[in-house]
């Protein structure tokens, strides 16, 4: 018995020495798949994503700021999301007012975070444009909003601009992978450039007819393709009884066909007129991330 006395603590020594290494293990081994799943790249909504991808494929990891179904001009990230993408070494943005404080934050916990606006260079619309609230005769001098249209990615033509600027932006960044993106953000245009004639053709027919929408994401969609986009929202207001009776007037004026709401946004308004025109409704997504069959799904509906 003596003897099996003195070898047990050695068998339990060499336990707890084999538990800790295995722990050390697994920890590193941890350690390593968060280094290697940290986003390279930070962009706030999802076609963003799908430009950087098309363009940089595997060779980086992008991150989606704003989840797909919350509206991204009202999102604020949480801490432990800001704390999950402060390595990001590239942030395209779109210029919105709620970014400076997340960009502020980012910044002080990484000074060599690069930040690119992609709506820096476009003339950008005023939300203050005739399509919001159906405010055409600018009856109501005190109804008067002056922020920015951002929604520049649903135009095809805005779309190959901004792809440029990422591509430069990656090929600055990342050199070593100069001619992968390069090729790859050519065949990417090539892609928008057809997606666009597509699209011209298919609402040719339709051209100077307007579109009823909840809220005003498509007013450069509608500028190239020569169409009308009657927003019940505007700058994140919803409508007064007012707007909406000069709506369904606008509406019926228009001969429009059919109504499209987001899940993003508050859809009553635009379900009431629908409602009374007796015009189908169509759920869209402006923030998909499929970007090209997106585009081809919301000018089918149009058209169809």
């Amino acid at each position: 018995m003596s003897s099996h006395f003195f070898i047990l603590p050695d068998k339990v020594l060499n336990m707890k020495k084999f538990l800790i290494f295995l722990l050390l293990l697994a920890t590193a081994a941890c350690q390593k798949k968060e280094k290697q799943t940290a986003a390279d790249v930070l962009v706030n909504i999802s076609p963003y994503a799908y430009f950087v991808e098309r363009i940089a494929g595997d060779t980086i990891r992008v991150e989606t700021l704003i989840p797909q179904d919350t509206s991204p001009h009202l999102y604020e990230p949480t801490p432990q999301q800001l704390e999950r993408v402060k390595q990001a070494q590239i942030w395209f943005r779109l210029g919105e007012m709620q970014e400076k404080k997340i960009l502020q934050v980012l910044k002080e916990q990484n000074p060599t975070l690069i930040d690119v606006d992609l709506c820096f260079g476009i003339a950008l619309l005023s939300m203050q444009d005739d399509s919001c609230c159906g405010n055409h005769s600018h009856e109501e001098k005190d109804h008067v909003h002056e922020g920015k249209d951002r929604h520049v990615w649903l135009s095809p033509k805005l779309a190959r601009y901004q792809v440029k600027k990422i591509a430069k932006t990656l090929i600055e960044r990342y050199p070593e992978h100069t001619q992968l993106y390069l090729q790859n953000a050519a065949a990417l245009i090539d892609d928008l450039n057809t997606v666009d004639e597509d699209i011209r053709l298919k609402l040719e027919p339709f051209k100077n007819q307007a579109i009823l929408v909840s809220h005003p994401a498509f007013a450069y969609f509608c500028r190239d393709y020569k169409l009308l986009q009657l927003s019940v929202e505007c700058e994140g207001k919803d409508p007064r009884p007012q707007d909406v009776a000069r709506l369904l007037r606008l509406a019926k004026e228009h001969e429009v066909r059919s109504v499209f709401i987001q899940a993003q946004y508050n859809n009553k308004g635009a379900e009431l007129i629908a409602h009374n025109l007796g015009v189908p409704i169509y759920l869209v997504d402006p923030y998909a991330g499929d970007y090209i069959n997106n585009l081809i799904h919301i000018s089918t509906l149009i058209a169809q």
